[in-house]
Protein backbone atom coordinates (compact mmCIF):
# COMPACT_ATOMS: atom_id res chain seq x y z
CA UNK A 1 0.00 0.00 0.00
CA UNK A 2 1.37 3.42 -0.92
CA UNK A 3 1.43 6.54 1.24
CA UNK A 4 -1.85 8.48 1.41
CA UNK A 5 -2.19 11.31 -1.09
CA UNK A 6 -3.23 14.84 -0.20
CA UNK A 7 -6.59 14.20 -1.90
CA UNK A 8 -7.09 11.07 0.23
CA UNK A 9 -6.33 13.01 3.40
CA UNK A 10 -8.77 15.75 2.32
CA UNK A 11 -11.50 13.11 1.99
CA UNK A 12 -10.63 11.74 5.43
CA UNK A 13 -11.14 15.24 6.80
CA UNK A 14 -14.49 15.50 5.03
CA UNK A 15 -15.58 12.18 6.53
CA UNK A 16 -14.49 13.32 10.02
CA UNK A 17 -16.55 16.49 9.59
CA UNK A 18 -19.61 14.56 8.38
CA UNK A 19 -19.39 12.17 11.30
CA UNK A 20 -19.14 14.96 13.86
CA UNK A 21 -21.96 16.98 12.28
CA UNK A 22 -24.16 13.86 12.43
CA UNK A 23 -23.46 13.49 16.15
CA UNK A 24 -20.80 10.76 15.99
CA UNK A 25 -18.31 12.61 18.14
CA UNK A 26 -16.42 9.89 20.03
CA UNK A 27 -13.41 8.45 18.17
CA UNK A 28 -13.02 4.71 18.77
CA UNK A 29 -10.77 1.87 17.59
CA UNK A 30 -11.49 -1.50 16.04
CA UNK A 31 -10.05 -4.83 17.13
CA UNK A 32 -7.52 -6.88 15.17
CA UNK A 33 -5.45 -3.90 14.03
CA UNK A 34 -8.22 -2.80 11.68
CA UNK A 35 -7.89 0.92 10.96
CA UNK A 36 -10.67 2.50 8.93
CA UNK A 37 -10.06 6.13 8.03
CA UNK A 38 -12.89 7.26 10.32
CA UNK A 39 -14.58 5.35 13.13
CA UNK A 40 -16.71 7.22 15.64
CA UNK A 41 -19.54 6.39 17.98
CA UNK A 42 -22.56 8.43 18.98
CA UNK A 43 -22.47 9.31 22.70
CA UNK A 44 -26.26 8.99 23.19
CA UNK A 45 -26.99 5.90 21.09
CA UNK A 46 -25.28 2.63 20.21
CA UNK A 47 -24.63 4.11 16.76
CA UNK A 48 -21.38 3.93 14.81
CA UNK A 49 -20.03 5.84 11.81
CA UNK A 50 -17.37 4.11 9.74
CA UNK A 51 -15.82 5.83 6.76
CA UNK A 52 -13.19 4.94 4.20
CA UNK A 53 -11.64 7.54 1.89
CA UNK A 54 -10.53 6.54 -1.59
CA UNK A 55 -8.43 8.29 -4.18
CA UNK A 56 -6.85 5.61 -6.35
CA UNK A 57 -8.84 2.44 -5.53
CA UNK A 58 -11.88 1.71 -7.63
CA UNK A 59 -15.04 -0.25 -6.79
CA UNK A 60 -13.59 -3.45 -8.27
CA UNK A 61 -10.48 -3.39 -6.05
CA UNK A 62 -10.32 -6.72 -4.19
CA UNK A 63 -8.30 -5.19 -1.34
CA UNK A 64 -10.95 -2.55 -0.71
CA UNK A 65 -13.73 -5.15 -0.57
CA UNK A 66 -11.65 -7.34 1.74
CA UNK A 67 -11.02 -4.42 4.13
CA UNK A 68 -14.71 -3.45 4.18
CA UNK A 69 -15.70 -7.06 4.88
CA UNK A 70 -13.27 -7.19 7.81
CA UNK A 71 -14.79 -3.97 9.14
CA UNK A 72 -18.26 -5.54 8.91
CA UNK A 73 -17.00 -8.68 10.66
CA UNK A 74 -15.83 -6.52 13.56
CA UNK A 75 -18.97 -4.35 13.56
CA UNK A 76 -21.39 -7.26 13.90
CA UNK A 77 -19.97 -7.73 17.39
CA UNK A 78 -21.70 -4.48 18.39
CA UNK A 79 -24.92 -4.86 20.43
CA UNK A 80 -27.94 -6.07 18.49
CA UNK A 81 -29.89 -3.14 17.10
CA UNK A 82 -26.83 -0.89 16.82
CA UNK A 83 -27.11 1.45 13.85
CA UNK A 84 -24.08 1.72 11.61
CA UNK A 85 -23.51 4.36 8.96
CA UNK A 86 -21.05 2.97 6.40
CA UNK A 87 -19.52 5.56 4.08
CA UNK A 88 -17.01 5.57 1.25
CA UNK A 89 -15.74 8.95 0.02
CA UNK A 90 -14.41 8.91 -3.54
CA UNK A 91 -13.46 11.42 -6.24
CA UNK A 92 -16.62 12.72 -7.88
CA UNK A 93 -15.48 11.66 -11.32
CA UNK A 94 -15.27 8.06 -10.05
CA UNK A 95 -18.76 7.99 -8.59
CA UNK A 96 -20.97 5.40 -10.16
CA UNK A 97 -23.11 2.51 -8.99
CA UNK A 98 -19.96 0.43 -8.50
CA UNK A 99 -19.22 1.91 -5.08
CA UNK A 100 -22.85 1.43 -4.01
CA UNK A 101 -22.54 -2.23 -5.04
CA UNK A 102 -19.25 -2.45 -3.13
CA UNK A 103 -20.99 -1.45 0.11
CA UNK A 104 -23.76 -3.96 -0.56
CA UNK A 105 -21.27 -6.78 -1.12
CA UNK A 106 -19.38 -5.87 2.05
CA UNK A 107 -22.50 -5.93 4.26
CA UNK A 108 -24.36 -8.79 2.55
CA UNK A 109 -25.44 -11.55 4.90
CA UNK A 110 -24.01 -9.85 8.00
CA UNK A 111 -25.98 -6.63 8.48
CA UNK A 112 -29.50 -5.45 7.72
CA UNK A 113 -28.92 -2.48 5.43
CA UNK A 114 -30.70 0.11 3.32
CA UNK A 115 -30.04 0.79 -0.33
CA UNK A 116 -26.83 2.83 -0.60
CA UNK A 117 -27.06 6.36 -1.96
CA UNK A 118 -24.52 8.76 -3.42
CA UNK A 119 -24.38 12.47 -2.62
CA UNK A 120 -21.92 14.97 -4.06
CA UNK A 121 -20.16 17.35 -1.68
CA UNK A 122 -17.90 19.56 -3.75
CA UNK A 123 -15.72 17.25 -5.83
CA UNK A 124 -16.23 14.29 -3.47
CA UNK A 125 -18.88 11.63 -3.87
CA UNK A 126 -20.18 10.33 -0.54
CA UNK A 127 -21.53 6.80 -0.95
CA UNK A 128 -23.38 5.67 2.16
CA UNK A 129 -25.69 3.04 3.58
CA UNK A 130 -27.41 2.75 6.93
CA UNK A 131 -27.15 -0.70 8.50
CA UNK A 132 -28.34 -2.35 11.70
CA UNK A 133 -26.68 -5.18 13.59
CA UNK A 134 -29.23 -8.04 13.68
Amino acid sequence: MSAPTAAHEQRVGELETLAILAGYTVPIRMPWRLRPDVLRSHPATPGLFIGDAKETEGPSCADTLRRLRWYVTALVRAPSGSEIIMVVAVPGWRSDAGFEQLLLRAAAGRLCYSTPTTTMIGNTAIVATRAVVP
